[in-house]
């Protein structure tokens, strides 16, 4: 790790040194916010560790049961597929058998995408992506002055 990374790090260790709840609910608001999917509560990436803080960020704020995610990934036709499955049966620590779908995508993106895209869905999440999408919103209320958010866009 380069000496300014290494420094920026122990500086934000010392920031960060823990999470508490409502922490963690405004990063699983931001994550999904900008992940998202935008008709059911769910998000896509191809970053394992994006992927891996979504989850325990789920597990930890709202309790989410293992059997309510519903995972299944993309994958293009020049990667392993098991390989591709077992990866992300890591990352989410959900067994490959309980995956619903792998598509296989035309094309290659070879040292692009190394693993695929995963998609984690929550099973009878609709309660849930309302208190997130509610999170959203008091951020915005919070962050931008009133008087901006009732302006027209210039154009």
């Amino acid at each position: 790790m380069l000496l300014r990374e290494q420094k920026a790090l122990e500086e934000m260790n010392q920031l960060i040194d823990s999470l508490s709840i409502k922490e963690k609910l405004l990063v699983l608001s931001s994550l999904y916010w900008g992940e998202g999917e935008k008709r059911d509560f769910g998000l896509s990436n191809t970053d394992p560790n994006l992927v891996r803080v979504f989850m325990w960020c789920m597990r930890e704020v709202f309790g989410v049961d293992e059997d309510r995610f519903k995972i299944s990934i993309r994958v293009y036709e020049d990667l392993d597929k098991e390989e591709c499955l077992k990866f992300w049966s890591q990352v989410t620590n959900i067994p490959v058998s309980e995956f619903l779908a792998t598509d296989v995508l035309l094309g290659k993106k070879l040292g692009k995408l190394t693993y695929g895209m995963c998609r984690i869905r929550i099973k009878k999440g609709g309660d849930l992506l309302k208190k997130v999408k509610a999170v959203n919103s008091i951020i915005t209320k919070l962050c931008v002055p009133v008087a901006q958010l009732d302006r027209a866009p210039r154009s």
